[in-house]
Parts: structure tokens; C-alpha cells; sequence
């Protein structure tokens, strides 16, 4: 239920605004160290991702359809047996998940000593619907060779690698899947291998898709055909003359980006009880992206009288920051300026994300509420009993009751 991109100094939250640093964040990006840099880079690129991208948005639209579901579930139901599991779904949701299962592919497989790799394109039906999936295969001397489906996963994780580096010339992560577009780029487009701003711009070109394994492979034949453009030209030629056929109906790239866009707007307000302030704004400025087709990340790429953090400094302000949780348990909001408090939209979603991780006990069958060390902090005695096992029992309202109580949760037997 709960999707993380995960690196080992970070995680964001797919579709909950929030950012979690194992280490130190601060506003002002130049006080930060190249390491904790580096990994709020990775982490905000993850987040440009879910919010600007076909894939991003149509993942986001699956979540909240799923959400939906769960929630209906919640508040129909007598009886929750935890951890929740999802037998309940729908055949349509089933499907959905069983789709962007296959289209993530593999997230993290140790291919070993490896002595030599090839790739090949791969049938899979699902749903009564066939595609093409990306496969690369690490062969060693005595053993069988070590399958990978490079997928969305493989995609985003090589982007964000490249984009880390950027930030942090030490980061050294897995191969898989944090070096996997690197094995591609050899076998088809060597030439560009040293060329990290436009692999990455045919990264995120490859997000513009339903099937991104298989668009970055096309994208790399493609780029051989213009080997004098950088990434930048290459990015809008590719947003120009890719299509996506969704439903029996072929799309322009920017046609289907504004109406995955539109979609994911009303479902992120279905699933949520407050108003949209600081996500209605981010959305906004997308949407106006879109429309004078400006692509944010690839022009700052390209903006050589930047520093990299000038650029990803004029991301963020275009963007904005959502929710950042840093280590030591020190929570960030964007601000709600005509209130002058945080943005309640955000608070509602971390809420939301604090209630399914207790429900799905996403951290190791952990009964804790996974906000406590950040309640100790309050002066306030706000921690109670309740806190560490049936928290929507607890006598005090906090966030997770608001978020538990509407939910339906309270006085329903729940078996641990």
C-alpha cells in the first residue's frame, strides 16, 4: 500500500508530500553539507517525479483510487484484523496494482560478480493486455544468469542517482537499481556515457509514458539519430513526437501530461477533508508549465551561470518544498502564509500516512505510532498509552484520531 523510494540517506513518500532525511535539512540550501545536499536532491527529484510526469501522475491517480478503496472498506466494515490486508479490492484496483507491479519492475537484486550483460525485450500479458518489458541479464561463469526487469524503478533511481551526483561526487549506491540506465547507455548509446545531463533528460523524457523500461530504450535509439543536440533539444524533440496511446485513443505527450494532471487533482480531493492550499498552488504552477511548455529541471539543467545549488534552489521556488522529516525527528512544512501556520493540506496528508502505516504496520509490525518521537518533542504531555499500540483509543485528540475517528476506526474490534 504504501510505496517508498528508498535510498540509504532518505526516503520520499510517493503521493503524500513528504521527505524524510537521515540527517540535516535546512531551508537555505547552502547551509547544508555536500552529503545531507546530495540527499535532499535525490529525495525532491523523487518528488518532481510523482507530481510532473505521465507515469508520476497516473501511479498518484492509482494510489488515491486505491486509498478510496481502503477507506470505504474502513468505514463500511465491524471487524479490522491487522496488519490490513488487501482482499477487499476491487478487480479494477487488482488489475491497477498488478499493472504498475510489472511496470516498476525490479527495485533492488545483487547481480554479483557479473563477467557480462546483455538485454532483450520480453511479452508479458496482463489483464488481457500485452507489453514490451525491458530485461537485462548478468551472467558469471558457474551459475545462472541474474534476471532484472529495468523498469520505472530502474528509471527514476538511475535519474536521481545522476542528479545526486551532481550534489554529492561520492555517493556510491547499489547497481541495481541505482546504476541500471548505465548498462543500457553502454550497449546502445556509449558515446553519451560521461554525458550525465542528457542521460538525464532521457530519463525523465522516459517518464512521459505508461511502460518507462521500455520508453528509455526507445529513447536512447532515438537519440543516436541526433547526436549533435544536447539534452535539452532532445528532451522537447522527444516530448514532440512521442505519443501515448491510453484507451483506444493516441495523445501528444503535453495532451496526456494536462489531462493526467486534471485527474490527479480530483483525486487527491476526494481523498482529503481539508482545502487545498500549498498542493492547489503546486498544481497551478504545473499546469502553467505545461501550458508554455516549460520543462523546469532540463532548462536549469542546462543554465550554465548557475551553481547546482542556485539551480536546485530556483526548483524548489518553482515547486515548492512539501513536508521534510529529519533525522533527530524535526519536522518542516511549507507554510500556509495567510494563516501563517502550516499548510494544512500537507499536515492532513501526513496524518493520513502516519494512520496506514500503523494499519498496515508498514515498519517491521511495529505497533508504535510512527510520529511519537516527533509528540515527545512538544512541551506538552501529549504522549499517553495509547500511543504505543491502540492509538484510536486515545483519550487525547491528535492528528492520528482526527485522521482515525473520520475513518471510522474507533470502537471497532481490532485484532493485533
Amino acid at each position: 500500500m504504501i510505496e517508498l523510494e528508498k535510498t540509504s540517506r532518505g526516503t520520499y513518500s510517493t503521493n503524500f508530500f513528504s521527505i524524510f532525511i537521515n540527517g540535516d535539512f535546512q531551508p537555505n540550501l547552502n547551509q547544508l553539507g555536500k552529503k545531507d545536499l546530495g540527499t535532499f536532491a535525490h529525495e525532491y527529484l523523487h518528488y518532481i517525479q510523482n507530481l510532473t510526469t505521465i507515469y508520476g501522475l497516473r501511479n498518484g491517480i492509482f494510489h488515491f483510487q486505491l486509498l478510496k478503496e481502503v477507506k470505504e472498506f474502513l468505514k463500511s466494515t465491524s471487524k479490522i484484523d491487522l496488519p490490513l490486508k488487501l482482499n477487499f479490492l476491487s478487480d479494477r484496483i487488482k488489475k491497477g496494482s498488478e499493472l504498475f507491479k510489472v511496470m516498476d519492475g525490479n527495485k533492488g537484486i545483487d547481480v554479483g560478480n557479473f563477467t557480462s550483460y546483455d538485454y532483450k525485450l520480453i511479452k508479458r500479458n496482463i489483464g488481457g493486455d500485452n507489453y514490451e518489458l525491458v530485461e537485462l541479464s548478468f551472467y558469471t561463469a558457474n551459475s545462472k544468469p541474474t534476471r532484472v526487469i529495468f523498469g520505472a524503478t530502474c528509471v527514476k533511481e538511475s535519474m536521481c542517482h545522476y542528479f545526486q551526483s551532481l550534489f554529492d561526487d561520492k555517493i556510491n549506491h547499489d547497481l541495481i537499481p541505482y546504476k541500471s540506465a548505465e548498462f543500457l547507455v553502454k550497449k546502445i548509446c556509449p558515446e553519451i556515457l560521461t554525458d550525465k545531463r542528457k542521460i538525464i533528460s532521457l530519463l525523465l523524457a522516459s517518464l512521459s509514458s505508461i511502460n518507462p523500461g521500455r520508453s528509455f530504450l526507445d529513447n536512447l535509439e532515438k537519440s543516436k539519430m541526433y547526436p549533435d543536440l544536447n539534452g535539452f533539444d532532445l528532451y522537447h524533440r522527444l516530448m514532440k513526437s512521442n505519443t501515448i496511446n491510453f484507451s483506444g485513443k493516441n495523445y501528444s505527450c503535453r495532451e496526456f501530461l494536462k489531462e493526467s494532471l486534471k485527474k490527479y487533482e480530483l483525486w487527491v480531493n476526494q481523498n482529503i477533508d481539508r482545502e487545498l492550499i500549498y498542493i492547489k498552488k503546486l498544481i497551478e504552477n504545473i499546469h502553467f508549465n505545461i501550458e508554455e511548455g516549460i520543462t523546469p529541471l532540463v532548462q536549469l539543467l542546462y543554465s550554465d551561470k548557475l551553481t547546482e545549488i542556485e539551480k536546485l534552489t530556483f526548483l524548489t521556488e518553482n515547486y515548492g518544498i512539501p513536508s521534510i522529516r529529519v533525522q533527530d525527528g524535526t519536522l518542516y512544512f511549507p507554510m500556509d502564509k495567510t494563516k501563517k501556520e502550516p499548510s494544512i493540506d500537507i499536515v492532513e496528508f501526513m496524518a493520513q500516512k502516519t494512520v496506514l502505516d500503523r494499519l498496515f504496520e508498514t515498519y517491521s509490525c511495529q505497533t508504535t505510532c510512527s510520529m511519537v518521537h516527533i509528540c515527545q518533542q512538544s512541551e506538552e504531555e501529549f504522549i499517553e498509552e495509547g500511543c504505543y499500540n491502540n492509538q484510536w483509543d486515545r483519550k487525547k485528540q491528535c492528528k492520528f484520531t482526527i485522521v482515525s475517528d473520520n475513518w471510522g476506526l474507533k470502537n471497532k474490534i481490532i485484532k493485533k
